[in-house]
């Protein structure tokens, strides 16, 4: 393979990458030495939730993948 790359940032990894709140569609190009490619796409939600404890309101994210 000679490179791979997503759309969301335009790296090669989403390492440190920080998503919006809702879903967003990740699409990865990988191409070979030939120009040949392949695109493969996967969503990643983060949603924000509210819990009320102790009278005191905590804001919070949860991931799912």
């Amino acid at each position: 393979m000679e490179s791979i790359t997503n759309n969301y940032n335009n790296l090669s990894t989403l390492q440190a990458a920080v998503f919006p709140s809702g879903t967003t569609i990740v699409t990865w190009t990988a191409t070979d030495a030939s120009g040949n490619f392949d695109l493969s796409k996967y969503s990643k939600g983060i949603y924000f939730i509210q819990i009320l404890k102790e009278s005191k309101l905590l804001r919070g994210k949860i991931m799912l993948e």
